[in-house]
């Protein structure tokens, strides 16, 4: 069993630079968190990130993640300075990051978490936290109510899949959102090289039903040879990465590299902003003779890292983000590994047509909702539990955490919806979103 102890790792850092969340300006939070680390020399990324993240509360919510921990490191300090409640967290835990991914075979899905830009060795209430907080905001969207029983049926459906010795995927096998995302096991590779890919090439733009939801832009400064020489370190120095790709020296990996994209993807909040390299690749992957898009997703220090709630345990984001990753899931995804490349880290997966997320804008009663918030608990029990983990949390799953959670998620949310409302009057942020629209005005002609 894995414990992660205040003595053994000095994880939580009291009182170093604190903030005054009176005083700072919600955009002030996450440029300083988040935005320091984006280039600033083009115009767009940062725009994208400000554009998105200013949508709606939710969506601010989902984009936010330095101002959650933040106040996280003034206002809930019992938990983080709880040796007992320090395990592998998700770290941005919301209907959009639960759903199916790939696995081993090439082809099949599970259910489980998804997206672990944010995760980190932290105390796990603020996973469970975020469930709530995210079924608060949508419900506020929807003008739909919880009913009073809420808390505790949360952390009984969160227990749930704590204590289950199955993974997610069967544990919630009858559950018709469940169904919905594991439908597509086994489409045909084929139908997403069509909608990527041009005669060995990335095409200019994504569009569904006649919108553009995805810009690809040439990579002119990646060069080639050190991605692969980045691509071949990181297969020969994991074997779990080196056990699923078919190269693993540079000269390998050169050969194979057709094309090279920069991805950005219109509506993405939580990323937004930061490098999305996707490589089209002659058949990379073992168990399929097709070319395959490798994916990297650049990584950057956790919120709960930039923050100063937690300490950095890991040598790199891409491997923190790899390494949680395992640590969260059941069966382990097909591709997890962590490329360096031209002083950025990344990590390496594959862009796959598979997978699905639940989508909260389906929810449209109180029971859906409900039965959104639950299933999300029991799924983040489940991540949470691996490992003999479950020994360590059940014991804190008491009545005064129920409380807990239900003031602090409602004092949070409302926070949260008076935080976005100063963001989207800020003048930054309007400026910014002209920029992102006139950026991408010239990006899709």
């Amino acid at each position: 069993m894995k414990l992660f102890h205040l003595s053994t790792v000095a994880l939580v850092l009291f009182g170093a630079g604190s903030f005054s969340l009176a005083q700072d300006a919600p955009y002030d939070v996450i440029d300083q968190g988040f935005g320091k680390h984006i280039d600033r020399a083009d115009p767009l990324p940062w725009a994208m990130k400000v554009r998105s993240v200013a949508r709606g509360p939710y969506e601010f919510w989902r984009g936010s993640r330095d101002l959650f921990y933040q106040y996280a490191k003034t206002h809930f300090t019992d938990w983080s300075s709880s040796p007992q409640s320090l395990i592998p967290g998700h770290g941005d835990v919301h209907f959009g990051n639960v759903g199916s991914y790939p696995t081993a075979p090439f082809g099949t899905l599970a259910f489980g978490l998804v997206d672990f830009d944010d995760a980190a060795v932290q105390p796990f209430q603020l996973d469970l936290l975020s469930v709530y907080i995210t079924s608060l905001l949508v419900a506020n969207e929807s003008n739909l109510s919880l009913p009073p029983s809420f808390s505790a049926d949360l952390v009984d459906a969160y227990r749930k899949g704590l204590l289950s010795d199955q993974p997610a995927s069967k544990l919630l096998a009858t559950e018709p959102e469940v169904i919905v995302t594991l439908r597509d096991a086994g489409k045909k590779y084929k139908k997403e090289m069509e909608k990527f890919t041009e005669a060995g090439r990335f095409k200019p733009t994504v569009q569904k039903d006649g919108q553009v939801t995805e810009v690809l832009l040439r990579a002119p400064g990646i060069d080639r040879r050190a991605l692969a020489e980045a691509l071949s370190t990181a297969v020969t120095s994991s074997p779990t990465t080196g056990a699923v790709f078919n190269y693993t020296t540079p000269d390998e990996f050169e050969r194979a590299i057709l094309d090279v994209a920069l991805r950005t993807r219109v509506a993405s909040s939580g990323s937004q902003g930061l490098d999305k390299l996707l490589v089209l690749m002659t058949a990379p992957i073992k168990g399929t003779d097709s070319d395959v898009i490798v994916y990297l997703k650049q990584q950057i220090p956790a919120a709960a890292e930039r923050q100063a709630l937690v300490l950095a345990l890991d040598p790199t984001p891409g491997q923190r983000c790899a390494t949680r990753a395992l640590d969260l899931t059941r069966p382990a995804p097909l591709v997890t590994g962590a490329v360096e490349l031209a002083g950025k880290s990344y990590l390496l997966t594959i862009k796959e047509p598979w997978s699905d997320e639940l989508d909260w804008t389906r929810i449209d009663t109180p029971e859906t909702l409900v039965r959104y918030a639950l299933l999300t608990a029991t799924t983040v029990g489940s991540a949470h539990g691996q490992d003999g983990r479950s020994r360590q949390i059940a014991p804190l799953l008491t009545p005064d955490l129920t409380h807990a959670l239900h003031t602090r998620a409602t004092a949070y949310t409302r926070f949260v919806i008076d935080a976005h409302e100063r963001f989207v009057t800020d003048t930054r942020v309007n400026k910014l979103r002209d920029v992102a629209s006139y950026e991408l005005s010239k990006l899709m002609k």
